[in-house]
């Protein structure tokens, strides 16, 4: 884990604080899924994804304790590999209640706070050109990066192609733990 932490916002705070007190519930889960109709590049939204995940610090942030404190830890890089359940060849009557079975059992499925990663990607392919992507998070203060993959998934490939490839994402103008700080001093006064 590397050295560096930062105090928490109010709401990570809150949500390491529950999990302290009941670790592996999936109660604070966010879990989100919709259809593509159409071609889909894997390869591509996976690049995408992990743009999107070096590029905020909250969605590579963990939690650990330090002398009894939460303390957060954003982490140089976490695997953003995204599993695709392919329910194609099963037998159509059967696809709609597997997808849901699988949706639900991700939904349920804990984060740990202090390994991470705090967000997960499937996608579950119901035919040739339908897909479900199933995306999750763990919500108290996080950010919400990863709304930016939905409007990129659905743009024709060729567009998709051409942002992965020139990754000329602008710096942020202020980082989480910048956030988080004035937060925490917004508060103090």
């Amino acid at each position: 884990m590397p050295d560096a932490s930062f105090v928490p916002s109010f709401g990570q705070q809150r949500l390491w604080f529950l999990d302290q007190l009941e670790p592996g519930t999936a109660a604070y889960n966010l879990a989100r899924a919709f259809s593509i109709v159409g071609p889909l590049d894997v390869g591509v939204l996976q690049r995408a994804l992990q743009t999107i995940v070096l590029r905020h610090a909250s969605l590579r942030t963990v939690f650990d304790s330090v002398n009894g404190e939460c303390r957060q830890v954003v982490l140089p890089d976490i695997n953003t590999d995204i599993p695709v359940h392919d329910l194609s060849e099963t037998v159509e009557s059967n696809r709609d209640a597997e997808a849901v079975e699988i949706i639900s059992a991700e939904a349920k499925e804990p984060f740990d706070l202090s390994e991470g990663p705090l967000l997960r990607c499937r996608l579950v392919r119901l035919g040739p050109e339908l897909l479900v992507p199933v995306e999750r998070e763990r919500v108290g203060g996080q950010g919400r990066g990863v709304q930016g993959l939905r409007g990129l998934a659905l743009r024709p490939r060729r567009r998709e192609q051409r942002l992965v490839e020139q990754d000329r994402l602008e710096p942020l103008a202020i980082d989480g733990q910048e956030c988080d700080g004035a937060e925490r001093g917004a508060g103090a006064r």
